[in-house]
């Protein structure tokens, strides 16, 4: 995504719209864990929800670990 009003940019791994919300899935290679991960998504979820006008869901995803959780 591009963001110039904010001038930032980015690649969203998988956003999934749906007629009711939006859902962002971002892949990590092992752990999930680190706080800048939650930053990287709350500036997806303020995109998306301005693009879009929906109500966003974003989720970490761990391929390694095959673990996920919800921010």
């Amino acid at each position: 995504f591009y963001d110039a009003p904010q001038g930032i940019h980015g690649s969203i791994d998988l956003l999934l719209v749906y007629p009711s919300k939006a859902v962002i899935v971002d892949y990590k290679a092992k752990s999930i864990d680190d706080p800048a991960y939650r930053k990287q998504l709350a500036i997806y979820k303020t995109y998306v929800k301005r693009v879009f006008a929906k109500e966003v869901e974003t989720y970490l995803l761990s391929i390694i670990e095959g673990t996920s959780m919800r921010v």
